[in-house]
């Protein structure tokens, strides 16, 4: 029988644990899709904890993962389906949100989410080519965070890739904002995107910023929460606000610099880890997460590394100084072994180790989930 339909019941395809809580806290109540294949028993287990149902099916199997979604919705009277992640592999979500759409419960077309992931960069080609007398030139790169609400487009902020890590705000003089708002815009509108947050990847040439790629959903490497941090906009929170009829409202200016490095190590076995609870009493750290322990097997360092450190700071470079000072503090003594094929980089129900308080209680926080 299918019940009847509540614009509180959410289908999220591949949530992370933490896009979870701030749904239910919001007064959502979530059904979390995933595919076992692609998380670890533990991220599973927090996410069907915080979750009204945990749907498992493999979602390579299309057609098993269209009847899944199709049943679920009609079933529970689902009010929307979502998938928040510019991360994921679009094959792996993409039936979901078709069978959503056609079921009038998904926000955006999935034809505009196809052809965001269709951009590409404008003629003529901007991408780097070796030079006559040397290596290819390494131009800056740029992620661009924006949000729409009924097809209005805010661009929200530029952050800055640096070394292991990313910056946020990037500084003014990086990037023309101007001509990259003007950019992201025109994509949004020429896709028929109308709902959600989107990424965009920008090079800085020496004839202005390209657009590169673009894709639906938040951008990876925590720049969400460096957003969070720099300009107090919490853009998970922000989409289930604006499920509820909430204005996003004026862009807040950025008030301090966040940044974010991450931890690389050989793969192997860990034999000691030190230097974590060094990292928390920092009065600027912000989040740790190093999600491993003693006797653990450490995978090689792929996407966000083995774990980060993100930090604020009063200004771009401060907060760059302190966020590589920060990584240089953990002490760990890792067997080298074989590579571990197809690692995790983070577990993706792993609860967030984010603080931004001194106080003692938050240091225990962070002490205690970053698993010293």
């Amino acid at each position: 029988m299918a019940g009847r339909i509540d614009d509180r019941r959410l289908l999220l395809v591949l949530p992370r644990y933490r896009v979870v809580r701030k749904a239910v806290a919001a007064g959502f109540d979530v059904w979390s899709l995933w595919d076992p294949g692609l998380a670890d028993a533990r991220s599973l287990r927090q996410i069907e904890d915080a979750s009204h149902e945990l749907l498992l099916t493999d979602h390579s199997d299309e057609q098993g993962l269209r009847a899944l979604v199709r049943g679920t919705v009609r079933r529970h009277g689902i009010g929307h389906v979502l998938h928040l992640s510019a991360e994921d592999p679009l094959e792996l979500v993409l039936p979901a949100l078709e069978e959503g759409w056609r079921l009038g419960r998904a926000p955006n077309p999935p034809s505009a989410v196809r052809a965001l992931s269709r951009v590409r960069p404008a003629p003529p080609d901007p991408l780097p080519r070796p030079g006559p007398s040397g290596p290819v030139p390494q131009w800056p790169g740029f992620s661009v965070q924006a949000f729409s609400t009924e097809g209005r487009h805010q661009v929200i902020g530029v952050t800055a890739r640096r070394g292991t890590g990313h910056l946020h705000p990037a500084p003014p003089a990086a990037l023309d904002r101007s001509v990259v708002d003007g950019l992201v815009t025109r994509a949004l509108d020429a896709s028929g995107h109308r709902f959600g947050p989107a990424h965009f990847e920008f090079a800085a040439t020496p004839d202005g910023p390209r657009l590169l790629a673009a894709r639906a959903g938040l951008g990876g490497d925590r720049i969400p929460l460096l957003v969070d941090i720099a300009q107090g906009l919490d853009l998970e929170a922000a989409v289930f606000a604006a499920l509820l009829g909430k204005e996003l409202g004026p862009v807040p200016e950025p008030d301090r610099f966040a940044a974010i490095d991450f931890f690389r190590l050989p793969a192997g076995r860990l034999r000691t880890v030190a230097g974590i609870d060094s990292i928390c009493a920092l009065p600027y750290t912000q989040a740790v997460n190093f999600p491993y322990s003693p006797g653990d097997s450490v995978p090689f360092p792929d996407g966000i590394g083995n774990g980060y450190v993100v930090v604020s700071g009063g200004t771009a470079q401060e907060a760059a100084r302190r966020s590589g000072g920060a990584v240089e503090l953990l002490r760990a003594d890792v067997r080298e072994e074989k590579p571990v094929d197809d690692p995790v980089s983070e577990p993706v129900g792993k609860p967030e180790t984010v603080t931004g308080q001194p106080s003692a209680e938050r240091r225990v926080e962070r002490r205690e989930e970053a698993r010293e």
